[in-house]
């Protein structure tokens, strides 16, 4: 199959229609040439709306998101449009008309009087209204013009070249300012240990190389427009118990007009009753709604050509060009159920909320259009090694076989990994040992969670005891009093695991593709993909945002015990206000859940990434 340098592109920023190929001749692939892929760029911009209930603690954990969760698989492009605030916007009767409005009616003053429709009388009784927009439908509209007048997309490729006011001409050193975000981006990897850059990856013509990257590699920049409502829920609650009763009141007032009607009064009585008891079930609270509009920057050969041709010789035309534009691909919306806690703040409630309603936005942005997926490096354990060769904490030795140490998680150990037994004394291996599966000492401080800790169950072993040392198994001679772990091997049969979980709208029985991109000498690339992969119930990452360190203790600190029985009276307690927070289960061996583990066989030692395959 044809491969191009395009092509390469294309997969360096995780392309979202890749063209599949298997690799005719391993051989053409080095090991320096082995390839990463690349992040779609994003921002998030916040839509200011009118006064709400809460609105500076909605404002604020919108703050704290784009600080502590923006979506970690993207790049924050960082075109400096945080917040927009329509009210100047105005769209005109002949706009609405050319989107397809005021062409509706509604007839008859009961009809008018009881429409949930945005309406506009247009007789003096109000006996006949035209239908308007829905308000997403009319801020969305807000949020198209607002884009063509303030040339949003110019902004986004401004960003992209770094270009200033102050220059008149661009820089076209490889390295230099305005190629710098550029090169950056396409030398992304998700592997820490490497940095394979795009020019020497591919070694010549960098020029041509450039303005392919900038022509495979813009157009998945992406920008989100969120508007967010709280809504008192009694207020809403009665509006429609309201309209029910009149509804009801109506229908039967006509059923007995000639006299009476023993269905009639019954159906009427009913339709009271149910009316009341769904105000009584749904009155307490508030409702975060959002709406997100997800655009694309357009990007092709012309618009390349425009940049690199004349854009780079008079930059003042980034500001008035009309041959930049952004694409609608897609509008969610999410609302969440917020009830008001007596042992948790408005505030940290709200911030839970939002967090959760975004994760939950992207979850379905991502599943309803293939170009805003994103890519998951898969864990590589062919190659883990404990952070030291030789880790010194005492051994002590036990009956039958059975030696302890004070390491864990947090030293790299993982259940079947192998060691060396050293006495330090004497200078010789006195036998091999491996790590008991669920007998290792979860001890890691995992960033990036929360302190996840707070808010798992402890670790025991099968029988109930508290873990608090990794056990091994193995055959030793002569021990001593002197001994050390020497690291000599992973473990043979590792799980596939990578760090993505029910942020992402990971489920149990997911099914997942395993991408290996190998880049050949001569700038080709191979996408081969070598299986399927289904994500394993009860061991799905649970990386939902459950509040700071500090809120978490605070609610936990009734539970903050070693004991596991009191921990598990304390979960059966009624916790009623404490909403969408529980104790997390550890999985079948003592450990937390920091990665989702998947069904399935995969190549080791090779860098592999998987997308869903569930859509």
């Amino acid at each position: 199959m044809r491969k191009s340098l395009m092509f390469f592109l294309e997969l360096a920023i995780m392309c979202a229609y890749p063209v599949i190929s298997v690799a005719q001749n391993e051989g053409d692939v080095s090991e320096e040439d082995v390839f990463f892929y690349k992040r779609p760029s994003l921002d998030l911009v916040y839509v200011e709306s009118g006064d709400f209930p809460n609105k500076n603690y909605v404002d604020a954990s919108w703050n704290n998101y784009m600080k502590i969760n923006f979506p970690s698989q993207y790049n924050k492009h960082g075109a400096n449009i945080s917040t927009v605030d329509l009210d100047d916007i105005v769209i005109t009767d002949k706009e609405l008309i050319e989107a397809g409005y005021l062409k509706d009616t509604i007839k008859g003053k009961l009809n008018v009087k009881m429409s949930s429709r945005n309406i506009r009388p247009i007789k003096a009784d109000s006996s006949m209204a035209l239908v308007l927009p829905p308000d997403d439908t009319l801020m969305g509209l807000k949020i198209a013009k607002f884009i063509h007048q303030k040339k949003i997309a110019n902004r986004i490729v401004k960003r992209w070249f770094s270009i200033d006011s102050t220059q008149t001409v661009l820089d076209t050193n490889e390295m230099g300012k305005n190629l710098k975000l550029l090169n950056e981006r396409g030398n992304y990897n998700n592997n820490e240990d490497k940095n394979v850059s795009m020019k020497s990856a591919m070694k010549k013509n960098f020029d041509a190389i450039i303005k392919d990257a900038s022509l495979e590699m813009l157009p998945f920049t992406f920008i989100t427009f969120t508007n967010f409502s709280f809504i008192e829920n009694e207020p809403v609650a009665a509006a429609v118990r309201n309209v029910s009763k009149l509804s009801a009141t109506v229908f039967y007032k006509n059923a007995t007009k000639d006299g009476p009607n023993i269905l009639a009064q019954k159906a009427y009585e009913l339709a009271l009753f149910t009316a009341d008891k769904l105000y009584e079930a749904t009155k307490d609270g508030y409702t975060l709604k959002s709406t997100t509009w997800l655009y694309r920057l357009k990007w092709d050969k012309n618009c390349n050509d425009l940049m690199f041709e004349e854009v780079w010789k008079n930059p003042g035309l980034i500001e008035t060009t009309d041959a930049f534009k952004l694409d609608l691909v897609d509008c969610q919306n999410n609302q969440s159920l917020v009830l008001i806690s007596g042992n948790k703040s408005q505030k940290s409630i709200i911030n839970l909320n939002m967090f959760r309603n975004m994760d939950n936005v992207f979850a379905k942005l991502q599943k309803k259009n293939e170009v805003f997926r994103v890519m998951t490096k898969l864990d590589d354990y062919s190659a883990l090694t404990p952070p030291v060769a030789s880790m010194e904490p005492p051994v002590k030795v036990l009956d039958k076989g059975i030696i302890v140490s004070d390491v864990g998680t947090k030293e790299g150990v993982v259940a079947g990994m192998t060691f060396n037994i050293y006495d330090k004394e004497k200078s010789i291996n006195i036998g091999t040992v491996q790590a008991i599966a669920g007998k290792v000492w979860d001890n890691a401080d995992y960033s990036g969670t929360e302190d996840d800790a707070l808010y798992y169950e402890p670790q025991v072993d099968k029988d109930g005891n508290l873990i608090t040392k990794t056990y091994f198994k193995g055959k030793i001679k002569n021990p001593s009093d002197n001994l050390v772990l020497v690291y000599i091997a992973a473990p043979k049969n590792s799980d596939v695991t990578a760090r993505i979980g029910t942020k992402e709208g990971v489920e149990a029985g997911d099914v997942f593709e395993v991408f290996d991109f190998r880049c050949r000498k001569d700038g080709r690339i191979d996408t081969i993909v070598s299986g399927r992969i289904t994500a394993t119930k009860d061991m799905i990452w649970d990386n939902q945002y459950y509040g700071s360190p500090e809120e978490i203790k605070e609610e936990f600190a009734n539970l903050a015990t070693e004991d596991k029985v009191e921990i598990k009276e304390s979960k059966n307690t009624d916790k009623k206000d404490v909403p969408n927070v529980q104790l997390k289960k550890r999985d079948k061996n003592g450990l937390r859940v920091v990665r989702t583990t998947f069904k399935g066989k995969v190549n080791p030692g090779k860098a592999l990434y998987i997308r869903s395959a569930k859509y």
